[in-house]
């Protein structure tokens, strides 16, 4: 009896085009410079995955600061338990923001607008319902998105990003 089959692993290394029919039917030296290419082409795209995450996970994390921190300056007279869960709001939102930033390559305009309607709206319903509260958060908030957004339009024309 012979013994039960191992359990099945693909060939990561192998492309899946070279099981079918007409590249076998190729000469061997034009099968060796098509996989050639073919790994050039996974290498090349491996590479620019991952130069393409770096910056949107550190728009992310900009984004979370820049609109936690606009809450802070804002929120000077609230009691601290609200002051916490604006804080842990305005990280979550102001990811979101970061993301979307980096998604749609924002600048300085869609940045301000974004971080001022996200403080005014995060301190119309988390915060005190008192409309200076709100107004300070939004001037905050769009000053310092406004100067991220600058930051990011003068990166993308030198071409750091």
């Amino acid at each position: 009896m012979p013994p039960p089959p191992g359990p099945l692993v693909e060939d990561i290394t192998r492309d899946p085009r070279e099981a079918e029919d007409w590249f076998r039917r190729l000469p061997p030296g034009v099968q060796e410079t098509t996989q050639a290419a073919w790994r050039a082409e996974r290498e090349c795209a491996s590479v620019w995955d991952a130069r393409c995450r770096a910056p949107r996970r550190r728009s992310v994390a900009e984004g979370a600061g820049l609109l936690a921190v606009a809450i802070v300056l804002a929120a000077k007279w609230h009691p601290w338990t609200r002051l916490v869960v604006l804080v842990v709001a305005a990280l979550g939102v102001g990811a979101a923001i970061g993301w979307t930033a980096e998604r749609f390559g924002l600048g300085r305009a869609g940045c301000c607008i974004l971080g001022g309607l996200a403080a005014v709206t995060l301190h119309a319903t988390l915060g005190h319902a008192h409309v200076g509260y709100a107004m300070v958060a939004a001037s905050c908030a769009s000053l310092l998105f406004m100067a991220w957004g600058i930051r990011r339009e003068s990166r993308s024309f030198v071409g750091a990003e």
